[in-house]
């Protein structure tokens, strides 16, 4: 008698303490089979609202060869936390898509804990530019001291343009003050840049999707590192009230 108890008490259990992870496998299979985009995104938020154990199955989307689908499954990641989500997220940023790896970068910023800025400064060194770009964007959504002086010292000297570029734009979107006489440093600069900072890749997705028919007949033309300075320093400028 005791014995059957015993065993139907541990089954219990066992489907209280399953119950989770086996909803976030089928809600999984579900987000990835379904076309329709409501519905993929009622399935993201019931997988998210699950907690640490919806990302049971998150490995599923990470490794989907649709970059739309390894995205929701880094956002899983940035929303459910899970104790293996550093190492995944950072797995993720190498991600061939540009938007993957952002959403991984900030998942990282996220977790804000003190080991996160030296995680992204490691970034910084990395051979391949947009690494370098994703880290700063990192560093620039953390804004604690030590990420300022990373992005300070990144405007002034990279071997990667595309990041000094990229952290003179963040340290004018964020306007730090004391980033004041790097920037004016910057403006002897006219190292040609030919490329598009990030949020201007965001706005030429924005218009993109605004007017589908419209396409870019030439690459972005070439501006001097001097002209995002100078554009950096302006918001740091106070406008006079009339």
């Amino acid at each position: 008698m005791f014995a059957v108890i015993a065993t139907m008490v541990a089954v219990w259990l066992m489907i209280v303490l399953l119950r989770n992870p086996i909803r976030a496998h089928w809600w999984t299979r579900q987000l990835i089979t379904t076309t329709d985009p409501q519905a993929r995104l009622a399935y993201f938020h019931r997988i998210v609202a699950l907690g640490p154990g919806g990302a049971a199955a998150v490995e599923t989307l990470l490794n989907h060869p649709d970059a739309a689908i390894r995205s929701l499954g880094v956002a899983v990641l940035n929303h459910t936390k899970p104790l293996h989500a550093r190492s995944l997220l950072a797995q993720m940023i190498d991600d061939p898509d540009a938007d993957v790896g952002q959403i991984a970068v900030t998942g990282l910023a996220v977790l804000g804990d003190d080991t996160v800025v030296d995680e992204l400064k490691q970034l910084l060194d990395s051979p391949n530019p947009q690494r370098a770009v994703l880290a700063i964007t990192g560093l620039s959504r953390l804004r604690t001291p030590e990420a300022i002086d990373a992005l300070i010292a990144t405007a002034e000297a990279h071997p990667h343009l595309a990041a000094r570029v990229q952290a003179i734009e963040e340290l004018g979107q964020l306007q730090v003050e004391r980033a004041r006489e790097a920037l004016l440093r910057c403006l002897e600069d006219t190292t040609p840049f030919t490329g598009l900072t990030i949020s201007e890749r965001s706005a030429a997705a924005l218009l993109q999707r605004a007017s589908p028919t419209s396409r870019l007949t030439s690459p972005p033309s070439s501006r001097p590192v001097s002209d995002f300075a100078a554009q950096a320093l302006l918001a740091l400028t106070p406008t006079e009230s009339p």
